[in-house]
């Protein structure tokens, strides 16, 4: 069994800030795409568990879990993952 932790800070800076037109292939329309205009910090957090059996005969997984969090908005994300080996 494994167990891993990750913890971050960044600090996002524009370089080159505007705006500029963009389309989706095959979509009739078209939506301005804006870049960010200050600095922005954002802080993440990741957590992680690795169950590997000594017999390979049973199954094996994963599951982690990352955070990331700014002044004005927040993103969870949640992975399980089960695998069998035959």
């Amino acid at each position: 069994m494994f167990f891993e932790e990750k913890a971050s800070f960044v600090n996002k800076t524009p370089f080159g800030v505007g705006k500029i037109g963009a389309y989706l292939v095959g979509s009739p329309g078209s939506f301005t795409v804006e870049t960010l205009t200050k600095s922005e910090n954002l802080g993440a957090v990741e957590f992680g568990i690795i169950i590997e059996p000594m017999d390979h005969k049973y199954p094996y997984g994963s599951l982690s879990y990352q955070g990331e969090f700014t002044t004005s908005s927040q993103l969870h994300q949640a992975t399980l993952e089960i695998s069998l080996d035959f």
